[in-house]
């Protein structure tokens, strides 16, 4: 059986098979790091649910990326993608103020 990188099915080329492994490889970190957000002490659930929708985000792109018809999947790729963009606007207003170099030099 012989491969191409890219073949008049993207789909059945190397570069295909090695995203493809790459996007489970990235579930599989992500799900590990969740898990572990969960059980060490201090238990952190916001950076599980983080966690756990980075992977999800990744499962999404797998199944949309594998399928003959990813429309059913779109859905779900929003709503992640989503939830992905609420993380980040999370991030932003809760983020403390940068210090001027004024404030860092009259301190220390």
């Amino acid at each position: 059986m012989h491969h191409e990188w890219i073949g008049p099915d993207i789909r059945d080329s190397a570069l295909a098979h090695i995203l493809h492994v790459l996007l489970i490889g990235g579930v599989i970190v992500y799900g590990w790091q969740a898990v572990t957000a969960l059980t060490r002490k201090p238990t952190s659930v916001f950076l599980a649910v983080r966690k756990g929708f980075n992977a999800a985000w990744l499962a999404v792109l797998f199944l949309i990326l594998t399928r003959l018809n990813p429309v059913p999947f779109l859905r779900a790729g929003v709503f992640v993608a989503l939830v992905l963009l609420l993380f980040k606007l999370w991030d932003r207003v809760s983020a403390r103020a940068p210090e001027d170099r004024a404030t860092k030099l009259t301190r220390g």
